[in-house]
């Protein structure tokens, strides 16, 4: 997912009114709600994005992604067309604490998922 760095400021309107209108999954709206299974989903689809954004590999990464490749990525794939590639900070500070042993605390949903989808964003 992208968002226009032109009108950062009415995001979370925009994101309220997508949610009223039924257009985002309505799963992701609890957090008091979240089963092991969706933040797994959640995690891994974050980590496959950033992935996707820093080396083009549609796939979970095997190391840690640093802080500049995403601003360096960000600034070279989207920036100049004021636009941001929205990924969640969370997941990469557990790929980041857990290194290789995340992918096994988050077995219940692998990147098989995902084959064959793009992700607008990257």
């Amino acid at each position: 997912m992208t968002h226009s760095t032109l009108d950062l400021k009415n995001y979370k309107k925009w994101l309220n009114e997508n949610i009223r209108e039924g257009n985002l999954d309505k799963r992701y709206q609890n957090w008091s709600e979240y089963t092991l299974d969706i933040w797994s989903e959640i995690i891994n689809t974050n980590l496959i994005r950033a992935n996707k954004l820093t080396t083009d590999s549609f796939m979970l990464p095997n190391e840690t992604i640093e802080q500049i490749e995403i601003f360096n990525s960000q600034r070279s794939k989207h920036i100049f067309n004021n636009e941001v590639a929205v990924i969640s900070g969370f997941p990469l500070m557990l790929l980041d604490f857990y290194g290789n042993k995340l992918e096994s605390k988050t077995a219940t949903y692998n990147d098989s998922s995902f084959k064959g989808k793009e992700f607008e964003c990257c």
